[in-house]
Parts: structure tokens; C-alpha cells; sequence
């Protein structure tokens, strides 16, 4: 929860970001792309469209992250 909430405590400072988080037990790396565009926020998974999602507000999109995998406690911001 922790990490969700860093997220979008930088999101509101500063619109579009990158943050890397870092799984110790699962040894694994991942990327979070955030844009702003057009009133929405913008999301890709490791920098891949296939993963894009568009977000309304950052209520709805710290809604999602809260039952997104990242909602585990071993994810870190990097």
C-alpha cells in the first residue's frame, strides 16, 4: 500500500512519470509508464501498448493499483 500511495503522491507533483519497482522474493523487475493525455492518465506495463490502460482520474487509478499485483507488500519502488 505504501508504494501505491508514493505512486500517486508523485503522480499529483508531477503528471507524466516512470517508476520501476523491483520484486525481491520473485526477482523481478517491472516498469510503470504514466501519461497524462487529454484529461486521462495513461498507463503501460513494461513500456508495451499491449498492456496500456486509460484512467479517468487518479481515484480510479489508485482503485486499480489497489488490487493489481503491485498491491503485494515484496514490490518496491526502485
Amino acid at each position: 500500500m505504501k508504494t501505491i500511495k508514493n505512486i500517486i503522491y508523485n503522480l499529483r507533483n508531477q503528471e507524466n512519470q516512470e517508476f520501476d519497482m523491483f520484486n525481491n522474493k520473485l526477482d523481478m523487475q517491472w516498469t510503470l509508464t504514466f501519461e497524462f493525455i487529454n484529461n486521462d492518465i495513461y498507463m503501460m506495463v513494461n513500456n508495451s501498448t499491449l498492456t496500456g490502460m486509460f484512467f479517468e482520474s487518479l481515484e480510479e487509478l489508485e482503485a486499480y493499483l489497489k488490487v493489481s499485483f503491485i498491491n503485494d507488500k515484496n514490490y518496491e519502488l526502485y
